[in-house]
């Protein structure tokens, strides 16, 4: 007879730092049968019991707390019955009454495992993680095979920072149960925490083999690819998302991204369009429409989308830059370098805004003012290709030929066409 308990933990990643955080899969804890002795008064409350399992298995809660509640009026010492109970109030987002079940299921059996480790996850839900962790450490001292207690206990330790003992405890419980999804789902948390991204990807392929139906595997898998910048196999996990939820904002936001480092632009903005219809007030959704517009040339609708993005949420400095951008683009350097200021007020790390306000003020002709901020942005990010491009290109206008030379060396490098930098280099010599 097996009764669920569910419990969620989340995983603190982020698309480009912009999207929410994912949850992981929710994991089940299984309940030991009830083995009641064969009297007359006794059997109908197994009869009413069994009853309550079914119902509660079809998730007919309401009916299983009836006939858990009928099982308790018959025979008060069933403990089994206050924690199967309890059970079915945590499924309804009750913790604080399923305490009150466990309670008396731990007084009437001080030595029911599972009732602890129940009681536990009904703690971690109320954000209680000391008096969760008590819970777990207690129900394993009673059964040290109880596989979700070391599951839960994992998970508690997660949220406490601790991703070494996290692996320890969901070593263990693979250990017990090689064939657990969400064991290996939770210790490839644990796994990114401590910045090993490929023993996370591999514990997240272990998950997906065992059950191929869980979205949120496939989710997080594909922001470690992303991240990994394995962008077509992030592709290829984004999609089975969308697939298995078709209505996840998440995973086209995500995979709107990817298309939109992979230059497949029109693919980026029909991702967005997709989100915004699902959740219109999405900030980065509309920034990071707005920055597929700039890609494709079109600069007044990305103004619009940032505008959005902006009156949504005017607090990151991304939007800003983004939209300073744009103005650039639109050869409007002075609202270029109000926004960009105020993106590096928000930001004073976001290299990309010092890049931008270079552009702009290499617009304005200030090309020393330009320098500098390409010179603040390369120091953020040393392998940053189109600043040095945009830098040497500026140097040229002073006619700084050496520096001009090293700086084209250095974009091609990082990855910037050198047949395009040194035509455009060229044509800035040939104005002189």
């Amino acid at each position: 007879m097996k009764l669920l308990l569910l419990l969620v933990v989340l995983l603190g990643v982020a698309c480009a730092g912009e999207t929410q955080a994912t949850p992981i899969p929710r994991a089940s804890n299984y309940q030991v049968p009830l083995v009641l002795p064969n009297a007359p008064g006794l059997s109908m409350a197994q009869g009413r019991f069994d009853s309550a399992v079914r119902l509660q298995q079809q998730g007919k809660l309401q009916e299983a707390i009836a006939e858990y509640t009928a099982a308790i009026s018959l025979d008060p010492s069933l403990a089994q019955a206050y924690n199967n109970r309890g059970a079915v109030y945590m499924d309804m987002g009750q913790p604080e009454t399923a305490i009150l079940d466990y309670n008396q299921a731990i007084s009437l059996d001080p030595t029911l495992a599972q009732a602890y480790s129940n009681r536990g996850k009904a703690y971690y839900d109320q954000g209680d993680l000391q008096n969760a962790l008590s819970e777990y450490d207690e129900a394993l001292r009673l059964d040290p095979r109880l596989v979700f207690g070391y599951l839960n206990r994992g998970a508690v330790y997660r949220k406490l920072g601790k991703p070494g003992k996290a692996i320890q405890d969901l070593d263990e419980a693979i250990r017990l149960d090689p064939r657990l999804p969400a064991a290996y789902a939770n210790r490839s948390n644990a796994y990114r925490d401590l910045g090993k991204t490929k023993d996370a990807i591999l514990d997240l392929g272990e998950a997906i083999k065992l059950d191929q139906t869980v979205t949120a595997n496939f989710l997080n898998r594909g922001y470690l690819y992303d991240d990994s910048k394995r962008y077509k196999e992030a592709v290829l996990d984004y999609s089975e998302a969308i697939r298995l939820s078709p209505q996840l904002v998440d995973a086209y936001l995500r995979r709107g991204a990817v298309y939109g480092i992979m230059g497949e632009t029109d693919k980026a903005i029909s991702d967005l369009d997709r989100a915004i219809r699902l959740n219109p007030d999405i900030a980065v959704a509309y920034s990071n429409r707005g920055a597929a517009y700039n890609d494709l040339g079109q600069p007044e609708k990305a103004i619009e989308d940032l505008d959005q993005a902006i009156r949504l949420d005017p607090e990151d400095a991304t939007f800003y830059s983004n939209r300073g951008r744009a103005y650039s683009r639109l050869e409007m350097p002075e609202k270029a370098i109000k926004d960009l200021d105020e993106a590096i007020r928000l930001d004073p790390l976001l290299s990309l805004a010092y890049g931008d306000r270079g552009n702009a003020y290499k617009l304005l002709g200030e090309f020393e003012r330009a320098i500098q901020d390409y010179d603040e942005a390369i120091h953020l990010d040393s392998g940053f290709a189109s600043a040095f491009a945009n830098r040497a290109i500026a140097l040229a206008e002073l006619g700084e030929d050496a520096k001009t030379s090293d700086d084209i060396e250095k974009a091609v490098l990082f990855g910037f066409p050198r047949e395009a930098l040194e035509a455009a280099v060229r044509r800035t010599r040939g104005k002189k």
